[in-house]
């Protein structure tokens, strides 16, 4: 039993050292970029064992079967040469009695056809094998490729809103689409690249054993060739930084250009555009021949050099080593057909070196998202209570800015009340808001909700009890019924109707040529602003939530609509007990709330309610008079 448990463990002990050993010898063999991708390739878990062990055979198979058929070739020329005489051709090598025997055992004559039919049977299965190599191999790209746009989609996604804000629209699409593709492409790659090793040495097997000395000078030859090609390596790779780069930010100017067409339009800056286009497409021309010149350079040195080559050793293989006619043609053919396989290797070199650019690009990219996820630093599920607020001595400040946005807030926001918080621009009102989501998190100081941290919650459940509604609310290219249903899947149609008629959007909904299920347009483009408003109040009125955050709700609504949606809300706050928290900046949006929070320079400045804000000197009744004059001033213009 002792002895068996030595044995295991000296056989796994063995197996250990043989892959270290192989993992060093690698190490040496591969240069330190391929080393790199490939360790990075595999630390991102991209790859199954099992495709890569299935795409791994088909290669080798493939490749295997090519080598025979090729290296058929030579007994075929032979048995020419020798006029079909098999006794001769027993004495020339092992090959051939080995084939002389299995023939007499099948009970299969050698011939000229039933060596021709050999070679053609090696070259369908190649074929065959090749077919199924290729398409496995496309399949691995299809999916690396999938799963990393998912992967980068979901990374992105799951960040701090700050860095979400910083990064581009442009260059989050060129991630998920071009740049995960060619990292994709980049596995491919290397399979092709391995293919081309095994192929290279395979034929370079079957030279030897036709021509030993021809195919160490070609050897050599070949290799130097190969080493030569790396100057133009170098210059794919700066190429290809280049391109990455470039792209990303052409991206970005296009989908900026796209989303500000009325700007552009509103001020006669087409022509303007245009050219600014024009010298980004330009240079992305330039970068993109500049690579296609680099490939077409290998391709214009390989194949004239192999072709010199193999007649150079030809007429030293005739003159100076006097190869047989078989020996010759057999090595002349694998000569040549290692000229597709160099310049296969050199193309899939530069494109390890294009494509390399690309995953430095997304490792970066992940790396950044990883650490600014994020996280949910609680474990406490939110109920559904209508939500107590307390915020004390709470500061904020942006990074890498001195000046606080928020300085020493301490504000009660009492369950199931409507409180409007008012200001200047610049106040710290938006900033606020975004605490209480938890966007961004206090400097210092500390927020309770029902006297729990709201660090301790869960960020999905914090944000599924806290409703949104922006001022410029985003609308999905679908329908109308998908966009409200989107804050609650599992809501009946019902509940999105009554939603919906809370917000005061079922009546132009129903207008709609095909009502809730008429298609919007990306950024909701079939409707007015108020429409849009009222949709966003819907999909925050369909999640029942214990807080409810409106950002100047009624900013493009008129008269009546805007009074409609007051009541709705004060029916939320007043008859459903949901703390309902209104930034606004016009007087009449406000006028019916319990509490009124005055907001300047990051500080609070006064709190009341409506009606004792009026009496008082401060900001509120600044802005009282002045809507009140701007309402005269419309009358006054009416009449």
């Amino acid at each position: 039993m002792t002895g068996g448990l030595q044995r295991r463990c000296y056989a796994v002990l063995k197996k250990d050292i043989m892959i270290k050993a192989s993992l060093r010898i690698s190490s040496y063999l591969l240069p330190k970029e391929w080393r790199n991708h490939l360790r990075t390739i595999r630390s991102m878990n991209l790859v199954t064992l099992r495709d890569l062990c299935l795409c791994g055979g088909l290669i080798v198979l493939s490749t295997l079967l090519e080598a025979f058929s090729v290296s058929m070739i030579l007994p075929l020329f032979e048995y020419i040469e020798n006029n079909r005489d098999l006794e001769v051709l027993a004495e020339k090598g092992r090959f051939w009695s080995v084939l002389i025997k299995g023939s007499e055992l099948l009970n299969v004559p050698i011939s000229l056809l039933s060596l021709c039919l050999i070679i053609l049977g090696l070259v369908i299965l190649r074929q065959v094998s090749n077919y199924h190599s290729t398409m496995t191999l496309i399949s691995l790209k299809q999916k690396v490729g999938k799963n990393l746009s998912q992967r980068l989609f979901g990374a992105i996604l799951a960040t701090k809103p700050s860095y979400l804000q910083r990064m581009e629209s442009g260059k989050f699409l060129n991630l998920i689409d071009v740049q995960a593709q060619a990292t994709a492409a980049l596995i491919r790659s290397y399979a092709t690249l391995i293919q081309q090793f095994i192929t290279f040495f395979l034929y370079v097997s079957v030279m030897f054993i036709a021509a030993p000395v021809a195919s160490t000078i070609a050897l050599g030859f070949t290799v130097l060739i190969l080493v030569s090609l790396n100057h133009y390596i170098r210059i794919s790779r700066n190429l290809s930084m280049r391109t990455v780069l470039h792209r990303q930010q052409f991206s970005s100017f296009i989908s900026e250009r796209f989303h500000g067409w009325r700007t552009i339009k509103s001020y006669g800056a087409l022509s303007r555009e245009e050219a600014r286009f024009d010298r980004w497409a330009q240079k992305f021309f330039t970068l993109s021949v500049d690579m296609f010149r680099i490939s077409g350079r290998l391709q214009l040195i390989i194949t004239p050099v192999m072709s010199i080559l193999a007649l150079a050793i030809l007429y030293i293989s005739v003159d100076y080593i006097g190869l047989s006619i078989s020996q010759i043609s057999l090595f002349v053919i694998v000569l040549l057909r290692l000229t597709p396989v160099a310049q296969n290797f050199a193309s899939q070199r530069q494109q390890i070196a294009s494509f390399g650019m690309s995953l430095n690009n997304v490792v970066s990219i992940l790396q950044e998202a990883r650490q600014e996820k994020d996280v949910s630093s609680g474990d406490i599920v939110m109920d559904a209570r209508s939500a107590d607020i307390k915020l004390n001595n709470v500061s904020f400040t942006y990074s890498g800015r001195d000046e606080s946005v928020l300085n020493d807030v301490t504000l009660h926001i009492p369950a199931g009340k409507m409180i409007a918080i008012m200001g200047p621009s610049g106040a710290g009102k938006s900033t606020l808001v975004d605490l209480l989501s938890r966007f961004v998190h206090p400097t210092s100081g500390q927020i309770t909700f029902n006297d729990t941290p709201l660090e301790n919650f869960t960020t999905a459940s914090l944000r599924q009890r806290v409703a949104y509604a922006s001022q410029v609310p985003f609308i999905f290219n679908d329908t109308v019924y998908e966009n409200i249903l989107y804050a609650r899947p599992d809501a009946t149609q019902e509940e999105v109707h009554s939603a919906s008629k809370s917000a005061f959007a079922h009546e132009f909904v129903e207008l709609m040529p095909d009502g809730y299920n008429t298609m919007l347009g990306e950024g909701g483009v079939m409707l007015s602003g108020g429409q849009r408003q009222r949709l966003a109040l819907a999909r925050a009125f369909l999640v029942h939530p214990s807080v409810l955050i409106l950002d100047e709700p009624t900013s493009s609504l008129d008269y009546e609509s805007e009074r409609k949606i007051q009541r709705a809300v004060e029916e939320m706050s007043h008859v459903q007990k949901i703390t309902v928290i209104i930034v606004a900046h016009r007087v009449s949006t406000v006028s019916n709330a319990d509490l009124l929070v005055i907001l300047d320079k990051g500080r609070i400045v006064d709190v009341g309610a409506p009606a004792e804000m009026r009496k008082r000197d401060n900001w509120y009744k600044y802005a009282v008079t002045l809507e009140d004059h701007s309402d005269s001033d419309v009358e006054t213009a009416n009449s």
